[in-house]
């Protein structure tokens, strides 16, 4: 998953590895709590991704040139749908989550920017955010 994070002059200040610990940690609370249906468990992630993500930077992205042809009008309801369809998603993919872990192995400081690649347990599974 790759996951913008807006990251400013105050980007030196940020530990990126215990940015992603704690959504991890606040997500897998969430989605626990959430019953086991994927509304549930979507209604609960939403406000994660606004929380962690910078979704309307990623939607914007997502849409690529067409964001410029499209008036405010447009792009806040986009935005909105492209919110809740990601929410939807992540929701039924989670639905087997079974307890594991979110181990992070190593971060790629860019400047502004990083790259915090982790790993699930002891799988192949392999998240960078």
């Amino acid at each position: 998953m790759a996951v913008v994070m807006a990251a400013g002059s105050a980007a030196a200040a940020v530990d990126f590895s215990a940015f992603v610990a704690e959504a991890a940690r606040e997500s897998i609370t969430e989605l626990s709590n959430a019953d086991g249906t994927d509304t549930a468990r979507a209604a609960a992630l939403k406000p994660l991704l606004l929380k962690y993500f910078d979704m309307q930077d990623i939607a914007r992205h997502v849409l690529g040139g067409y964001w410029k042809k499209i008036g405010a009008e447009q792009q806040k309801p986009y935005v909105d749908q492209f919110v809740n369809y990601i929410a939807s998603v992540y929701a039924k993919r989670v639905k087997d989550y079974a307890g594991q872990q979110l181990n992070v192995k190593r971060v790629r400081d860019q400047g502004a920017n990083a790259t915090v690649c982790t790993q699930v347990d002891d799988q192949d599974t392999r998240i960078d955010w």
